[in-house]
């Protein structure tokens, strides 16, 4: 009896001390041990292991206490705010884990499509190429009925020198779509590259006169660095810089068309810059 009484008193002290830790649990644990229907000390462990966060124990613990005493409500009270945290954790873990599942699953899904896109590509490029060396005849552009069809005919050809072949098929790359301006950029290009500067800058402009284009703008502006107006050129591309600070296409052209002036310290400040933005 000397031995629980003083059990008692040294659980009672921690408790009144706000000690929940391991030597509480102890302390309260030799209790049970002599007295296993100790309603005090069952609700005083409880709480230790509910401050350790064994809350599994803790909730043993809560129920063995209202077994013994019904009307004990502070344990009834924190039984419910156990299950309540459990329940809390529970559909955290679920929510979570779904979140996760559907991560990995669209991120599955990306993967297939990027695949299936690239899988596809691969197939129709090898089929463009096959029919370019097929033929060299551009008539066999036009019958195509598919834009990206004949955009990847247009760009294999034009990747190849075929230019007539390349020119027909973007033509009919946009008459398949034609809000797909970049086509008709693609296609002044090639006329370009074709030595035909006058359809080129028409094509340029018909751009520009629907967006304000800096690819149009460069294009253009070379075709003017072609028919040897670097004035033109120059204004063209400071314009294309305007929006676009960065353009490296643009500032290779101005620093180019500054150097047919014969301004060649201007042209080297601007190849300076291209190389300070290819600084990592």
């Amino acid at each position: 009896m000397a031995e629980i009484a003083g059990l008692r008193s040294e659980a009672r002290r921690l408790a009144r001390a706000g000690e929940w830790g391991p030597g509480a649990i102890e302390v309260n644990t030799r209790v049970l041990d002599l007295a296993p229907d100790d309603v005090a000390a069952l609700t005083r462990r409880r709480r230790c292991f509910y401050e350790v966060g064994e809350h599994e124990s803790a909730r043993d613990d809560y129920e063995r206490a209202l077994a013994l005493d019904s009307v004990n409500t502070v344990a009834r009270n924190f039984l419910r705010k156990i299950k309540k945290e459990a329940f809390g954790r529970e559909m955290w873990e679920t929510e979570d884990t779904q979140r996760q599942r559907a991560r990995v699953a669209a991120k599955s899904r990306r993967k297939n499509a990027q695949y299936e896109s690239r899988r596809r590509r691969m197939l129709m490029q090898a089929e463009v190429a096959k029919r370019c060396k097929e033929t060299k005849e551009a008539s066999k552009a036009e019958a195509l009925t598919s834009f990206e069809e004949a955009l990847a005919l247009g760009v294999t050809a034009k990747e190849e020198r075929n230019y007539p072949l390349a020119i027909a098929a973007f033509r009919q790359a946009f008459r398949l779509d034609r809000r797909r301006r970049d086509v008709i950029l693609r296609l002044a290009t090639t006329h370009r590259a074709n030595k035909e500067p006058e359809e080129a800058r028409r094509l340029y402009e018909w751009v520009l006169e629907r967006e304000e284009s800096p690819a149009a703008l460069v294009g253009l502006a070379a075709v003017h660095r072609d028919q040897r107006q670097p004035l033109e050129a120059c204004a063209l591309y400071k314009k294309a810089l305007f929006r676009r600070p960065d353009d490296r296409h643009a500032l290779a052209g101005l620093a180019g068309a500054l150097s047919d002036l014969g301004l060649r310290e201007h042209a080297a400040r601007t190849f300076r810059k291209i190389e300070a933005a290819n600084d990592p």
